[in-house]
């Protein structure tokens, strides 16, 4: 039989994390069903009203400069998010090393490389769910 790394301390911390998920996603969509306004929704009536009122006027450098701005927040979340990934594959390549980096500092526990590797491919899940959610 395969015996895990994992104590009882990271079965709770593993159901806290993943239960706080769960019921922050259920509690912004209820607020959705409810009618409260998401600062996503907000945002779009602002740029909406925006729109309308650059259509009535002559182009501006401002208003190019906000369209540039708007195109690149998504791009820099995708590239970061991206560099973040390839940081974490690569971390996943030198765990030995990174470990005994991680050992050194004052505040953090010692644990196996096993479980070093579940806490990566953790990181890694976040991640590719974030960038294909947000992109």
């Amino acid at each position: 039989m395969i015996k895990l790394p994992f104590t009882a301390l990271d079965y709770v911390a593993l159901v806290w994390f993943l239960g706080s998920w769960i019921s922050y996603q259920r509690f912004t969509a209820w607020a959705a069903r409810k009618g409260r306004p998401s600062l996503m929704s907000v945002m779009g009536g602002y740029r909406m009203d925006w729109w309308r009122g650059m259509i009535s006027r002559d182009p501006r450098i401002v208003d190019a400069t906000i369209l540039t701005n708007l195109s690149n927040s998504a791009a820099f979340f995708a590239s970061t998010t991206l560099l973040i990934l390839g940081g974490l594959i690569a971390l996943l390549g030198t765990s030995d090393r990174a470990m005994a980096v991680v050992s050194d500092l004052p505040f953090s526990a010692s644990t196996d490389e096993v479980m070093w590797e579940y806490k990566i491919f953790l990181l890694l899940a976040i991640f590719v769910y974030a960038f294909f959610k947000f992109t």
